[in-house]
């Protein structure tokens, strides 16, 4: 039987699940070599056992980084629940919080994360992402001791240290497993945990919080206790459970594993030889992964400056006479609502095969809505809260998007290496976002200048967003799937 090309053919049954139904795997073509499915007499089957194949890789995997990312965003962003009273009891300038809750973090996960990411290559994804997880986790119970500023800062940096490999590191295991185009999905299903770790967060945080006085400690202290511990437990499952490589693979079939690992040792042959391969000297040589350093670095400022001040933005429009645990729970709205909007984005790039305009629209409409909003704050309290939920809604819109644009011109050592860069100069912005709001509330601007510069930041994102070039080779293929969906 002659090679097929499983785009060309008709659809093959998709298996049931939500998670197999969001892939269709973008296959390459299927020969009678390859190990498997290659005892299947035709081509439709091939596919679908392919599918098989694929689906059964997002179920390990997906379920697995979903979590590992909830977690990881719980223990970063517990401290904006725990804001609401810790920030009194030792006594956190506004300054003072946004300082440690952005800069100290981020100054940590940005020396680190390659490093980090040199160490996964070394001893396999399994046993560093379990080892830095409970390291983390570790370290999250430590903020209950907390009693100054000075401490506060130890421990928000080594916290960031901690966690700076893990999303680097979760990216380029999936990208061991799936094409470039399967990746958009699975890793905006990951990504959904971003704003999800927000909606879970809210209530476990208000229901900690209400456990004030209880065993002579406050709230917050419980907060960091229960979700610290809750980690370490992640990190010890990870060690059990998770599949560094195809070649690792247990939950398939010996056929299964070496058609895997054959497949993506072809689809990186085929990248290398149509120039889109990169060793990690050429990915830092590369304008576009400098481009998307810029369009992470300024995106950031926005998401992370609400992230760590939307509860306390809440209780600012609340006047601050609600109970702290109200407000907490309130905070999981734009967060839920912020969940569907990455998903749906995400699905709509990888359906249409266009990525830009699917990070500079939602990037644009944040722009407006954080100017709408510094106005809201000071004159329509109801305005503000319908402002807040679009603004937490779109600024996480294109994070998916994004993310997979290095995989569209970096391939093997040059992905891993460059999409640390990006990351690490992504996380400046990270670093600022927080500290723009805290040091303008600190001098007595409130909220309304920090939301316009916040809103600058994603005005001039989403101008280098439309201005991204995607490699020629991308763009030749997205032409050819509409011209084959056309006839």
């Amino acid at each position: 039987m002659s090679a097929v090309e499983c785009d060309s053919l008709p659809s093959a049954p998709k298996p049931e699940g939500s998670i197999g139904k969001a892939m269709e795997p973008e296959m390459g073509r299927l020969t009678e070599t390859d190990d498997y499915p290659a005892a299947v007499g035709t081509a439709s089957t091939q596919c679908s056992q392919a599918d098989v194949i694929i689906r059964k890789v997002c179920v390990h995997l997906l379920p697995k980084f979903f979590l590992l990312t909830v977690t990881s965003y719980v223990d970063r962003t517990n401290l904006a629940f725990a804001a609401l009273t810790m920030n009194d009891d030792i006594h956190l300038s506004s300054f003072e919080y946004g300082l440690g809750s952005g800069l100290f973090f981020f100054l940590g996960y940005i020396i680190f994360q390659v490093p980090s990411n040199l160490a996964l290559h070394r001893v396999g994804a399994r046993r560093w992402l379990s080892f830095i997880v409970i390291a983390w986790g570790i370290i999250a119970t430590l903020f209950a001791t907390m009693k100054d500023v000075k401490q506060f800062y130890i421990f928000r940096f080594l916290l960031g240290s901690a966690e700076g490999g893990t999303m680097p590191g979760m990216w380029y295991t999936l990208s061991l497993y799936l094409s470039e185009r399967e990746m958009t999905v699975a890793w905006g299903w990951v990504l959904v945990g971003t704003a999800l770790s927000q909606v879970i967060g809210a209530p476990i945080a208000a229901g900690l919080l209400a456990l004030d006085g209880v065993g002579h400690l406050h709230g917050w202290q419980w907060l960091f206790l229960v979700e610290g511990v809750l980690t370490v437990l992640m990190g010890i499952y990870l060690a059990m459970a998770l599949a560094s490589d195809p070649s690792k693979a247990y939950f398939l079939a010996p056929g299964e594993r070496a058609w895997l690992v054959k497949r993506q040792e072809a689809a990186a042959g085929e990248a290398a030889r149509s120039g889109a391969g990169t060793v990690s000297l050429a990915a830092v040589k590369d304008i576009r992964t400098w481009h998307l350093s810029a369009i992470s670095l300024l995106a950031n400022i926005p998401k992370w400056g609400i992230v760590f001040f939307c509860p306390l933005i809440i209780d600012y429009i609340l006047g601050g006479a609600r109970k702290k645990s109200v407000v907490a729970l309130l905070t999981a709205v734009p967060f839920g609502i912020a969940a569907a909007v990455i998903l749906g984005n995400a699905y709509h790039s990888k359906a249409t095969g266009e990525r830009r305009w699917h990070v500079a629209a939602p990037l644009a409409f944040a722009a407006c809505a954080l100017f709408a909003l510094a106005f809201l704050l000071k004159h329509s309290k109801m305005g503000a809260a319908f402002g807040i939920l679009l603004v937490a809604a779109v600024v996480w819109a294109p994070d998916a998007v994004v993310a997979i644009w290095p995989a569209t011109f970096l391939q093997g050592p040059g992905a891993a290496t460059g999409i640390a860069l990006i990351n690490t100069i992504g996380s400046f912005g990270g670093m600022a976002g927080p500290l723009i709001i805290g040091a303008v509330r600190g001098a007595g601007g409130g909220y309304f200048v920090s939301m316009l510069i916040l809103a600058a930041a994603a005005a001039t994102t989403s101008l280098l967003a439309a201005a991204f070039q995607e490699p020629k080779t991308l763009k030749r293929r997205r032409s050819g799937d509409m011209a084959q969906s056309v006839s």
